[in-house]
Parts: C-alpha cells; structure tokens; sequence
C-alpha cells in the first residue's frame, strides 16, 4: 500500500490517497463541525455539501465507484 498526502482548496483539508491492487482510496477528515454532510461524484470532481450549505469540492480522476462520508470523514473509491 502506498499513501500519498495532499492538500485542496483554501481550506487545507488534507485529502490522503492510499493504493490498493484493486483500487484506490481518497479519505479526509473534514471534521465534525461540518455536521450532516452529503456526497455526491460527478465527472472526476467529489461535491461535499455541509448542513449549513457550505460547498468543498475534490478533484479525482475518472472511475469513482463509491463517494461516502460518515462523521466528518470523506471516502472515495476509484478503480483502477
């Protein structure tokens, strides 16, 4: 496994890619002050919308399979 750690947005939030055979995993810990957030993946890019509709996005490269986040922290799974 190979994790690589890199920075989006003026945010800073630090958006981790660990790789795997099968695929590749992005995670971020967006804190939990974001509240109730959702996700969504369209064309390359991860939209996370917080409670307070606030908008992050995170550019990914293409085959996105699963866009998750559950308490502050965003997964993204891409094939490879």
């Amino acid at each position: 496994m190979k994790t690589d750690m890199q920075r989006f947005g003026d945010r800073n939030d630090e958006l981790r890619r660990q790789d795997y055979d099968e695929e590749i995993l992005f995670v971020a810990d967006l804190g939990t002050e974001i509240g109730d957030a959702t996700v969504d993946a369209v064309d390359g890019t991860a939209i996370v919308v917080t409670e307070d509709d606030e908008q992050r996005e995170f550019a990914l490269p293409e085959g996105v399979r699963a866009a998750t986040i559950n308490n502050g922290v965003l997964t993204i799974e891409v094939a490879r």
